[in-house]
């Protein structure tokens, strides 16, 4: 695939395929909005006035993720939110749904990059982090079947642009002011922190599990979580043919944010994202934890994966804590290096199980190490 030279030799590189997809999904044709939106508004006009504004937004997001570096692109298959646009009108809010060429519609644009190079652009309105990056590596595979490296989804909070309904006819806003925030107006239960295992219980969706979550469910400085995932017992929908059970929650709350003084896991909710080996350490967690929690809900032979990853966990929680004994590492990693030698050299004389736990535990082992070299 050919790469478009740019000027900037530290911004993301354009590929022909990304330039031809935004040449056909760069316009916005038409919108789709909830009804009750538009108030004593005129539908038509209004609709006309917001296109002609989110183009202009639109265009301008796209110039500048695309004069950006994206270091994480190296390591990982990116799927960045670049323009998410919201309707405030009054105190409401509603998600705008953007129609392009073809038909096709979303509430924000989604930019895939891999290795700092643009591969393609498109709107969509899936927020489901497991459906969005099977999607992104979808979108990888079909140009290069070569790449193995994790999907990853971001949502940049600047993505995110409100357009209040007055201000686009040229009047005053008429938003009263945010409400206050308080643990009782909230639509789920406030805690310490939301890590992986724990319930969520929500007003609307009922009572689920944790099964994915930022920096392993502890709030920021700023009291939130950057996000949650939380599975339910029964499945609320379908996606390409497949029953979808989690939702993805953003920017919850903790008891932090409140400013209570709770012993229980107040002060690990109070910690700055860990960096270096550690942080390393503790995201490779959270994405194994993620893609054993899959496999196993998915059983079959999806079994081997689940088995693969779920030894991987022991041993990043140790390095993520600053509990690896890194001359035992070396050791143990030796030891099973051997050991898979031994029971593969004939006949592979080893059960596929077995085989997967070993595999997985040599991986982490090997990943730990050469990162802290």
């Amino acid at each position: 695939m050919k790469i478009k030279q740019q000027t900037l030799l530290k911004e993301a590189r354009q590929t022909d395929h990304y330039i031809e997809r935004k040449e056909q999904r760069g316009t916005i044709h038409a919108i789709e909005i909830a009804k009750a939106a538009y108030g004593t508004y005129n539908k038509a006009e209004t609709d006309a006035k917001l296109i002609k504004l989110l183009q202009a937004k639109l265009d301008e997001k796209l110039t500048e993720v695309e004069g950006k570096d994206f270091e994480l692109s190296k390591n990982y298959n990116l799927g960045v939110c670049v323009f998410m646009p919201i309707l405030v009108a009054g105190d409401k809010k509603y998600k705008i749904e953007m129609v392009i060429a073809n038909g096709k519609k979303g509430s924000f644009y989604l930019d895939i990059i891999m290795g700092n190079s643009l591969i393609t652009v498109y709107p969509t309105s899936e927020t489901n982090t497991a459906e969005l990056e099977w999607r992104i590596t979808d979108n990888v595979k079909r140009k290069h079947p070569e790449n193995t490296n994790d999907p990853k989804a971001i949502f940049p909070k600047n993505s995110v642009i409100e357009f209040d309904l007055d201000e686009v006819h040229g009047n005053q806003s008429q938003k009263t002011g945010e409400k206050k925030v308080s643990e009782n107006n909230l639509d789920y239960t406030v805690k310490a922190d939301y890590r992986v295992g724990n319930k969520f219980d929500h007003k609307q969706y009922g009572t689920g599990t944790v099964v994915a979550a930022a920096s392993g469910g502890k709030a920021g400085t700023n009291g939130k979580v950057d996000w949650i995932e939380v599975k339910y017992p029964k499945p609320f929908a379908v996606r390409a043919g497949k029953p979808v059970d989690t939702r993805r929650f953003t920017d919850v709350l903790t008891k932090a944010y409140f400013g209570k003084t709770l012993k229980e896991g107040l002060n690990e909710a109070k910690e700055e994202p860990k960096k270096g080996f550690e942080g390393f350490a503790d995201t490779r967690l959270g994405g194994a934890e993620k893609i054993a929690n899959n496999a196993k809900e998915k059983g079959g032979p999806s079994m081997l994966t689940y088995h693969h990853f779920k030894v991987k966990l022991p041993y990043y929680k140790k390095a993520s804590e600053g509990k690896l004994d890194l001359e035992k590492a070396e050791e143990e990693y030796q030891d099973l290096v051997k050991e898979l030698y031994d029971s593969t050299k004939k006949k592979m004389n080893i059960e596929q199980i077995a085989f997967q736990k070993l595999v997985g535990r040599i991986e982490v082992l090997g990943e730990l190490l050469i990162k802290h070299r």
